[in-house]
């Protein structure tokens, strides 16, 4: 008997090995017959496929199977032990054809493994809302309010963000569930860099398909390219800082047209930033900072951020480089202006957890509303000196400095067994 269990120890080990060191990159296979694992559910791309209006390409690769069914086994806070399997496999029973987008696809070809997920679905949110509650508790399925959308909806949230997470765990953010042709477009109707315009093919029976919109979003998270239509105008500022951000992943701008773009439109075109807007875009970006931004005055701003691993701050550093070599003038004129006057206060996860997601964010917008007066003034702080909730005084200058330990723990070998037999079970 332990001559078995020794055997199949050392086969679960030896396919371990084999997938873990093939890169989803080096595997690629394009699938040509796009049309025979498309389900019924993505007949519009299909149809638009088939019409010549795409360039759609599809590929599969045995390493992006390893690293998504690893996410795949990450549990989602705030929904107990459930895992992003769970929630995928109860939007496929609901009869909703889930499609990841953009950084969860990316991050898993270029295997750095992400945190968080978000796609769309073609079904009703309201319908789907129920079929959440019913599997994982009503108070875990949230449905976020949008000012800015025609039904009132922006996307479906499964999962809780005020749950406490235990130090060092590995869990994915609550997921964001859209309705179909309202996170993106097809084609798109506003820039986009090609690797956001990934997304994952999931029919959760152990293939894993990559549909590339742009025709070459894949090669471009490959070779690290950053590349984007400069013919379709920008929707929002967000979307050429957006540039900034993938370039802290150590994405280098496909050419020089690009880089002239970003800045002139930021500095003094269509969509230029003043030092307000950039200091609340570095503070509170997700793969950034990731922290709470307050206005005090127009030229100063707090920002409540929970301890940075060391990867984190690598991306910072990147972001910052980039944002000095790529748009120099920018640089001198806003954004070394804005990031330097910018007041760090350091909190404690369960006090950043309270302060983003409990009841003080509510509160933070009732502020941030009342800033703004009718006549568009911005009401300044009555005190100078500013404290955080803990007592901590707001720290001016470079975040970079602190001197704070990285809270990732290594990932669980046991974790990795856990996988090899689920891939063994559905291959």
């Amino acid at each position: 008997m332990r001559g078995i269990l020794g055997v199949l120890l050392l086969s679960f080990v030896s396919s371990l090995d084999a997938f873990s060191i093939v890169d989803p990159c080096a595997g690629l296979k394009e699938v040509l017959e796009v049309s025979s694992i498309l389900k019924k559910k993505e007949r519009n791309v299909d149809e638009l496929l088939f019409r010549g209006e795409l360039s759609l390409k599809v590929y599969q690769s045995e390493g992006l199977v390893f690293e998504w069914m690893w996410f795949r086994s990450v549990q989602v806070m705030g929904l107990d032990s459930n895992t992003v399997e769970d929630v995928l496999t109860m939007l496929d029973l609901a009869g909703c054809s889930f499609i990841p987008w953009g950084d969860s696809v990316w991050k898993s070809i270029r295997r750095l493994r992400p945190s968080s997920m978000e796609g769309e679905v073609h079904c009703q949110l309201y319908q789907l809302e129920s079929e959440c509650g019913r599997r994982f508790g009503w108070n875990a399925c949230t449905l976020v309010p949008s000012l800015n959308s025609s039904s009132g909806i922006s996307y479906l949230q499964i999962g809780r963000h005020e749950d406490e997470v235990e130090a060092g765990a590995i869990v994915a953010d609550p997921i964001r569930v859209y309705p179909r042709d309202t996170m993106w477009k097809i084609p798109s109707d506003r820039l986009m860099f090609t690797v956001d315009s990934l997304a994952i093919i999931d029919n959760l029976d152990g293939k894993i398909y990559v549909m590339d919109v742009s025709g070459r979003g894949v090669y471009d998270a490959c070779e690290r390219n950053l590349y984007a239509d400069t013919s379709v105008e920008a929707d929002s500022p967000d979307d050429l800082l957006r540039y900034f951000e993938l370039r802290s992943f150590d994405f280098r701008p496909a050419d020089e047209e690009l880089r002239g773009i970003i800045e002139s439109e930021l500095r003094n075109g269509s969509m230029a930033i003043d030092g307000v807007d950039l200091r609340e875009w570095y503070c509170e970006n997700g793969d950034l900072l990731n922290g709470i931004s307050d206005e005090v005055g127009a030229e100063r701003e707090l920002c409540w951020t929970e301890n940075l691993n060391s990867n984190m701050k690598k991306r910072i550093a990147a972001a910052e480089e980039a944002m000095k070599i790529d748009t120099p003038y920018l640089w001198k004129e806003i954004m070394e202006p804005a990031i330097s006057s910018i007041q760090y206060v350091p909190l404690t996860p369960e006090e950043f957890s309270y302060k983003k997601y409990g009841e003080t964010k509510r509160q933070r917008i009732l502020m941030k509303e009342e800033k703004k007066v009718a006549d568009g003034r911005v009401i300044e702080s009555e005190t100078e000196e500013s404290t955080s909730e803990n007592g901590v005084k707001p720290v001016q200058g470079p975040l970079l400095d602190y001197d704070i330990e990285s809270s990732i723990a290594p990932f669980s070998p046991f974790n990795y067994i856990l996988i090899s037999l689920s891939l063994i079970y559905r291959l």
